[in-house]
């Protein structure tokens, strides 16, 4: 959790008569942006085992295939 976070829920905690839900609140976005941060981290894993994938051999730097494959345009982004 980030200080700020960690700042609001002991701000929360000095009034604590008041309903918890501003912490489950807090706490559930804190969750949702670890999901997101876990599927960018998924995703990217995926990436790199499928370039890796892409040479098995020890061979020349000029005949890397990992290489290759970085020097061409993503289909994604247009190219």
């Amino acid at each position: 959790m980030s200080l700020d976070e960690v700042q609001s829920l002991l701000a929360l905690q000095d009034d604590p008569e008041q309903p918890c839900c501003g912490v489950n609140e807090l706490l559930d976005e804190h969750i949702a942006e670890i999901q997101r941060k876990m599927s960018e981290l998924q995703t990217l894993q995926t990436e790199l085992v499928r370039l890796r994938s892409r040479c098995q051999n020890t061979v020349l730097v000029k005949e890397c295939e990992i290489l290759k494959d970085l020097a061409m345009p993503s289909p994604a982004c247009g190219g």
